[in-house]
């Protein structure tokens, strides 16, 4: 992280059980915002109940969650005191996680958050999460085919590669190996959050829709891989109890995905069926109007047939044997019968 200086307020003191420290230049550009997807995969892992509350590999009690986790652009405020305040999140993290890169390698505060995690006595506690270059590149001549290329640059900065002196400085005598989460493509080269921006890289490097597909899948678990290692050395438990359980916790959704799908199946074949009895219905309901209307165009045509009788016929009739008093209406009300009939 690079803070800027401003105004120093007093903040409320937090426990973070996990810090990240990384260059902003990774958590930038769209599916490969590092940082963020990591605090939020972290935060939202559901620990499998068994595992809560029992004693880890370390002697500590297992949380019920990766919570909170400290990563500067969501956990300060706007106007704090960054370098004082990222030095107290530091002290009062349990563990550091470290984005590689060959950005983070030239970072002087992402080296400086590493440096002063192991001035603090937490050097066990470290865990580097790789996501583009190389590790131990820069004393490695082997790994250095192309010193312009990224991929092959060093991706360890300088405090993680080194033991800590018994003077609080770097011992560049006695290298590390601190645990490390692998998030890089086979090449070495940057990867992505998001499989499918693996899978558009791919076709458009001329691959096949299925050679596509099954090295984005491949991808995909090593991300997942990848997570449940950082997880796993935070909870302090073995990989494959995660990686186990993980599999079962797929087969479940799996499971679960398939009786929601017959679920689904089942109620759009009770739609089926009442929608086909409802046709049936509507349709006997269309057939026996249509007959209603067929009937009413036939009386139609005959009272269209006897218009002449209605219009002189009747007059005559009325004419000879209605008094002219009650004729008149008589005659209005058959004249206005006649015209609805003629328009009709």
């Amino acid at each position: 992280m690079e803070p800027q200086p401003s105004q120093n307020h007093h903040q409320p003191v937090q426990d973070y059980l996990a810090f990240i420290s990384y260059r902003h230049a990774d958590n930038t550009e769209e599916d490969r915002q590092w940082a963020t997807w990591l605090h939020q995969q972290l935060e939202v892992y559901d620990i499998p109940a068994d595992l809560i509350g029992a004693t880890n590999l370390r002697g500590e009690r297992i949380p019920e969650r990766i919570y909170p986790v400290f990563r500067d652009e969501i956990s300060l405020p706007a106007d704090a005191d960054l370098s004082n305040a990222v030095t107290q999140a530091l002290d009062r993290s349990r563990f550091l996680i470290v984005l590689c890169s060959p950005r983070a390698v030239q970072s002087h505060y992402v080296n400086q958050e590493i440096l002063h995690f192991k001035q603090s006595g937490k050097e066990e506690r470290i865990i580097a999460a790789m996501i583009c270059g190389e590790p131990n590149a820069s004393v490695d001549d082997a790994k250095q085919e192309n010193p312009e290329d990224i991929c092959t640059q060093e991706c360890f900065p300088e405090a993680l590669q080194y033991e800590l002196g018994s003077d609080g400085t770097l011992d560049t005598r006695k290298r590390t190996e601190p645990i490390a989460a692998d998030f890089r493509l086979p090449d070495g080269s940057e990867g992505a959050t998001n499989p499918n921006t693996y899978k558009r890289q791919l076709l458009q490097d001329g691959h096949n829709k299925a050679d596509a597909e099954r090295l984005a899948q491949r991808y995909e678990e090593q991300l997942n891989n990848a997570k449940l290692k950082i997880i796993a050395g935070i909870l302090g438990v073995r990989l494959e109890q995660l990686t186990q359980r993980d599999k079962f916790y797929q087969l479940g959704k799996a499971r679960a995905a398939a009786r929601r799908f017959r679920r689904i199946a089942v109620s759009m074949g009770g739609l089926a069926l009442a929608a086909t009895i409802a046709g049936g219905l509507a349709y006997q309901q269309w057939q026996r109007a249509a007959e209603e209307r067929d009937r009413a165009d036939s009386l139609l045509a005959q009272v269209r047939k006897n218009l002449d009788f209605i219009n002189y016929g009747l007059r005559d009739v009325m004419k000879a044997y209605v008094p002219t008093e009650k004729r008149i209406p008589l005659m209005q009300l058959v004249d206005g019968i006649v015209e609805i009939l003629q328009q009709t």
